[in-house]
């Protein structure tokens, strides 16, 4: 029995070298040759989640357990709300949010800050209240705001004769953040003065807001123009066309004042509290680009 049983042990061995040398191995799920591993391509050879559709990066939620309240009374006007501070009735900007241009937009923003907060408690908030990641409460890191910047003279579109107070608002008790929803939710932009700690968390979800065409910025010069019937030709010289790049900034929001001649970024040391902004389109047929914070001519 033993001479049978080592032939075919013998023959199980060389069968086992034979397809051994004719190249066989075991797929151990790494990906060979040209394949590449779901979710890797050149822009995010690590793989995972693609990082340009990452969200927004939110504040940290604030404890409000021993913040003080606020009845709000009414609006003194679309980003200016009137609380009741004891016996006397106290005026607060929101701060980031600037006017829109036209009235309709204007009167549709009063409404929706009406309906969020009339009757409702709210909390005020200053860059300086808000906690850094070590604990301390002052502004995030690069913030260029003085200490009392937060409240400004008056201009000539505040209807308080005295100092405007400017401020995060939160309502009571979900800890809404009122002056981010203004502007994720297209009902305002942002200010361009003066500058504050969460200026990139509102740049990013106004961005959001024009992309999706919301509150203001569903407007016709945003808009695709519509296609018109073709005419017979004339003899005027046709309108030249603008570069490529001229044309993908044409969406652009910049700011102009009431009697200035030139648009600007945002944040240019140029704009006062009256600024407000408009479409690049329309503001390179009315005015000159700022020859300081140089936005697209």
């Amino acid at each position: 029995m033993a001479g049978p049983r080592m032939r075919c042990a013998w023959v199980c061995a060389a069968l086992l070298i034979a397809c051994g040398a004719s190249g066989f191995h075991q797929d151990t799920g790494s990906p060979r040759g040209g394949a590449e591993a779901p979710g890797r391509n050149a822009d995010n050879p690590r793989g995972g989640a693609d990082p340009r559709n990452a969200e927004p990066a939110l504040p940290a939620p604030l404890d409000f357990r021993e913040a003080r309240g606020y009845a709000v009374i009414r609006l003194a006007d679309e980003r200016t709300i009137i609380v009741q501070d004891g016996s006397r009735e106290r005026p607060v900007r929101l701060l980031g949010v600037a006017r829109p241009h036209e009235t309709a937009q204007r009167q549709a923003m009063i409404s929706h800050i009406e309906h969020l907060l009339l009757g409702e408690r709210v909390f005020l908030m200053s860059d300086d209240d808000l906690p850094r990641a070590d604990g301390a409460a002052a502004p995030e890191a690069g913030s260029s705001r003085r200490p009392d910047e937060s409240a400004e003279p008056a201009g000539p579109d505040d209807d308080a004769a005295e100092a405007v107070e400017r401020r995060y608002v939160y309502r009571a008790p979900d800890g809404l953040f009122v002056n981010l929803e203004l502007v994720r939710q297209g009902y305002a932009p942002m200010a361009a003065r003066p500058d504050f700690s969460h200026r990139r968390l509102f740049r990013a979800y106004e961005h959001r807001a024009r992309e999706s065409a919301r509150g203001i910025w569903r407007s016709s010069s945003l808009a695709p123009p519509a296609v018109q019937p073709a005419e017979p030709p004339t003899k005027a010289a046709a309108a030249p066309q603008r570069p490529p790049q001229e044309a993908s900034d044409a969406g652009l929001t910049v700011y102009v004042t009431p009697n200035g001649q030139r648009y600007h970024r945002a944040g240019c040391s140029f704009l006062s509290e009256t600024a407000r902004p408009i479409p690049l389109a329309e503001a390179r047929g009315k005015y000159g680009p700022c020859k300081r914070c140089k936005p697209p001519p």
